[in-house]
């Protein structure tokens, strides 16, 4: 059983490592399918009984993929991007993944510590070559410090990063000069990967912890990509104001405010980050307005189907059909309806079999505030960008769901 655990936790950490930086390789795919399978083998030819007690500690992911499939048999008859639809069911499907995590008793935070380390070191080489390769402006320093690594391990891995992970290099002028914009398909989930790292240097005081996490979100600021610039700063101050007590949580929080409300005020004067004529706002903007304007009974109450196409509005002369917007929530409730969209993200939060009120009566979920808070900010990313169902995102739901049983059931998981 230990050597199974201890094959199961590698397995699936080359899963996340794999989805993460080489997705469109599809090495994480086969990783899946055999994690799957392998857990299969284990009920049916190893465990020889209580084969299906882990289905009491959550019906979330049996309740979350009923849902998709619904959508999708209502896609069958409608009009919609039918292979967009079966990548969203079967992205769905990493849900399962929670019953081998607690059946094995994998460690989710200790495992997201190790990924998260090894993605910030690969995506500093990934960096540095893009530093050596494009005219950014960057100091002097800078330049000749990426400079003594400008080999040929550092390209190949840039390259690599570049055509497997969904990368690019390119310029976008935010402050001034030639700004960076060194993006990696999987950037959003640094967010995850920073907070596991700052919530355990609170609890473990290990400072290299602290220095991962700082240099992840310096990091991070490279990929151009101003989500990055205000999500990642938030969550370290949402998880540090966790830790403090009234009185300095109070103080925390006005000295919070007056620095935002600031830095608020610069970007407005200075940059086009909260513009109205930004193409990225005016996508958004348009997306919103569009659902409205297009809302209808039937689609509030039982949705159109999974990857159901939509007309959305850009400008005054730009118009796209799409099956997937920038609003992951709204999307949700143009293919479901309203109800059972409700159901899937409260799922995602709540995910006890025992009952949503419960949890709350008990405030149960409290005792994981930190993990809860990375999961509220990376939900309100997805309403900026499509970065929660997708080949990696959904990993923030294991990591929260597996910490979460684990402080509730204090060990007496009947698997």
């Amino acid at each position: 059983m230990i050597n199974l655990k201890s094959f199961y936790t590698v397995l699936l950490a080359l899963y996340i490592l794999t989805s993460l930086l080489i997705p469109l390789a599809s090495v994480n795919k086969l990783i899946f399918i055999a994690l799957i399978m392998l857990y299969g083998a284990y009920i049916l030819f190893f465990k020889k009984e209580k084969k299906f007690a882990c289905l009491k500690m959550t019906l979330a992911p049996v309740v979350i993929i009923a849902i998709f499939v619904y959508g999708y048999v209502r896609a069958m008859f409608g009009t919609n991007d039918m292979a967009l639809a079966r990548q969203f069911l079967l992205g769905t499907g990493m849900f399962v993944l929670i019953y081998p995590i607690e059946e094995f008793e994998i460690d989710m935070q200790a495992l997201m510590l190790i990924i998260a380390k090894i993605y910030i070191a690969i995506y500093a080489i990934y960096v540095i070559d893009a530093i050596n390769i494009m005219d950014y402006t960057v100091p002097g320093f800078v330049k000749s410090f990426a400079g003594l690594f400008d080999n040929g391990l550092t390209r190949k891995i840039g390259d690599w990063l570049m055509v497997l992970g969904g990368g690019w290099m390119r310029y976008r002028k935010i402050f001034s000069g030639n700004g960076m914009m060194i993006y990696l398909g999987s950037i959003s989930f640094i967010l995850v990967l920073i907070g596991a790292l700052y919530i355990d240097f609170f609890r473990t005081k290990k400072w290299a912890n602290l220095i991962w996490a700082i240099a992840g979100m310096l990091l991070s600021f490279t990929a151009g990509q101003r989500a990055c610039m205000l999500f990642i700063p938030a969550t370290l101050c949402v998880i540090t104001w966790l830790q403090l007590d009234r009185k300095w949580k109070l103080i925390f929080f006005g000295m919070f405010m007056i620095a935002a409300a600031a830095a608020f005020i610069y970007l407005l004067r200075n940059t086009s980050i909260f513009s109205f004529t930004d193409r990225s706002n005016a996508v958004k903007i348009g997306h919103l307005i569009c659902y409205f304007e297009q809302l209808n009974v039937k689609q509030t109450l039982i949705g159109d189907g999974l990857a159901s196409f939509y007309l959305t509005t850009y400008s005054p002369t730009t118009q796209e059909m799409l099956a997937q917007t920038e609003i992951t929530f709204l999307d949700h409730c143009r293919y479901f309806g309203i109800p059972l969209s409700l159901t899937i993200w409260l799922g995602m939060v709540f995910p006890k079999w025992n009952g949503i009120i419960k949890d709350i009566r008990k405030w149960n979920i409290w005792q994981v505030k930190e993990e809860l808070a990375v999961l509220i900010i990376y939900f309100v990313w997805a309403q900026l960008n499509p970065v929660l169902f997708n080949s990696f995102g959904l990993v923030i739901v294991l990591w929260y769901w597996s910490v979460l049983f684990k402080k509730t059931q204090k060990g007496n998981c009947t698997c």
